[in-house]
């Protein structure tokens, strides 16, 4: 009787500790938050996605450190740990322009999403993107939920080959977007 109150006590926490966990991605493919807007012109709507180019920057980082003193108490030698100032220098990345790049939208390669999944069409694109929006995008289209718990319903998904979207940019000069 004893070992089957123990199994069930240990059951009923095995139960809580797992039910505690937040489920896991399913993928490790996160989408890219990139600023976007649609146009349509003679050759169909086009996606003028702004993405911020990075570049290697060194930063100096100041963090605590615990060491171990030793002290002379009363004729005694005392250890004792103290948190002391250390300085470190890390190379981060960080944006330093901003990049357009225009993606013909063709419905193939390049589709839009919303956050359930549900395609939307081109002419739709263009009214929900006639002004410039943030924008998560992705190589598969479709995101894993766990990667969309903090956004907002009307956050577009938008497929884009990483050809397409790292492809020469169009620039008007000191990283400032073509003229349209």
């Amino acid at each position: 009787m004893r070992h089957l109150i123990s199994l069930t006590a240990l059951a009923a926490f095995v139960a809580v500790a797992t039910a505690a966990e937040p489920p896991l991605p399913k993928s490790a493919d996160q989408p890219m938050l990139l600023m976007a807007k649609a146009t349509k012109g003679d050759n169909g709507v086009v996606l003028h996605v702004r993405t911020p180019e990075m570049a290697p920057a060194t930063r100096t980082v100041t963090r605590k450190v615990p060491v171990q003193i030793q002290k002379n108490v009363g004729g005694q030698i005392v250890t004792e740990t103290q948190l002391q100032d250390v300085q470190q220098e890390m190379t981060v990345m960080q944006p330093v322009r901003w990049r357009t790049v225009d993606i013909p939208v063709d419905g193939k390669d390049v589709a839009a999403y919303d956050v359930k999944g549900q395609e939307v069409g081109a002419d739709k694109l263009v009214d929900r993107l006639k002004d410039e929006k943030p924008i998560f995008a992705s190589p598969f289209g479709a995101v894993d939920p766990f990667y969309l718990q903090t956004t907002k319903d009307d956050t577009l998904v938008v497929r884009i080959p990483p050809e397409k979207l790292f492809a020469k940019p169009q620039q008007g000069g000191a990283g400032r977007p073509a003229q349209r």
